[in-house]
């Protein structure tokens, strides 16, 4: 795992950058060694910003409470932004603007050890123009590419920097048995929340035609949100309801990529 870091780094020299921002790696004496990140201390403080998507309503706003109140019990002071809890804008806590500031004030403030993004989310990237990186890391060739064509003017700021991932952690989990039989046929996967942005409805749809093609599909869907019950209704309306089957949340969702799977989709 340690060489598979080191050479995912490239030779992006990471010298210089607080050990806040990411896992660095550095040359010494001929040989590679690896830096992490210092750890959060015993009665640390834990700065929470929403630079895409918030929590202001369930589930996520309910699992962000229960995970403030398990951290405050063991010993952690807590930090929010101003839009952990904003709901103005369309699939994002707030304006590109005021999201790129809360972004900039935490980063620059002393009050947080650590930074965490209480949800994720496509519309971070609508608040890069109002952040000010000093270097901007994509996870892939692919992304940056596209980051690059959006934002020429970031070319010289851009690196690549892979997800830093235990496959052999992933091999294992996928290994594990599944307990939910799974349908002869046609088997696809989706996973992703259940927001209006991820386009669910468009698969309820896309299933619609494929059955009356005759194809014996059955789409399963790892993932929960706001957009269960509309997409529940939908499927009835569209009597696929019955080849459309929500899996909720998911801890091992390995398992079902590898096991009994002939096609799969993910977003």
């Amino acid at each position: 795992m340690r060489e598979e870091i080191v050479e995912s780094s490239g030779n992006i020299d990471f010298r210089g950058f607080p050990p806040l921002w990411t896992l660095m790696a550095e040359q010494k004496n001929g040989g590679t060694n690896m830096r992490y990140p210092s750890f959060l201390q015993e009665q640390g403080t834990i700065g929470f910003v929403a630079p895409s998507f918030g929590c202001a309503e369930p589930p996520y706003k309910t699992a962000f409470l229960h995970a403030q109140e398990k951290l405050a019990e063991s010993g952690y002071k807590l930090e929010l932004g101003p839009n952990c809890y904003a709901r103005e804008g369309i699939g994002i806590s707030n304006t590109p603007e005021k999201c790129g500031e809360e972004l900039n004030d935490f980063l620059c403030s002393d009050k947080s050890d650590v930074l965490i993004s209480c949800g994720g989310g496509e519309l971070m990237g609508e608040v890069l123009d109002y952040v000010d990186f000093d270097r901007i890391f994509a996870v892939s060739d692919e992304t940056a590419g596209v980051f690059a064509g959006v934002y020429p003017e970031c070319q010289q700021k851009l690196s690549v920097f892979h997800n830093l991932i235990d496959t052999e952690a992933i091999r294992q989990k996928a290994l594990s048995p599944v307990e939910k039989s799974m349908h002869e046929g046609i088997r696809l996967l989706t996973v992703g929340r259940l927001t209006p942005q991820k386009g669910f409805d468009c698969a309820v749809y896309a299933l619609k035609l494929l059955l009356e093609k005759q194809y014996p599909v059955y789409w399963y869907i790892i993932g929960e949100g706001p957009e269960y019950g509309r997409l529940t209704q939908l499927a009835r309306s569209l009597h696929v309801e019955d080849h459309f089957i929500f899996l909720g949340m998911q801890t091992n969702p390995e398992r079902l990529y590898e096991n009994n799977h002939e096609s799969k989709i993910s977003r």
